[in-house]
């Protein structure tokens, strides 16, 4: 995934939990239609993915070549 217009990037590789999960929340909160929040992580955060289910959000991981798991997250279309 490449970063482009509309999605907020956060690095939380140096980052301690739970950090990157409320940053990530935080943002996905104050988002808009169609914005869409890009986390970066150095291990697969899977509380995150159980908080983005409960609270109605999406979610794709992809993990880059260099090890780096990329989490694309957005609000469910209504």
């Amino acid at each position: 995934m490449s970063p482009t217009e509309g999605i907020k990037v956060i690095d939380g590789r140096g980052l301690e939990p739970p950090e990157p999960l409320i940053l990530t929340m935080d943002a996905l909160q104050a988002s808009g239609p169609g914005e869409k929040v890009l986390l970066l992580l150095s291990r697969e955060p899977y509380p995150l993915y159980r908080a983005l289910d409960l609270n109605g959000f999406l979610h794709q991981t992809q993990r880059a070549p260099d090890g780096t798991f990329e989490i694309l997250s957005w609000r469910h279309p209504e």
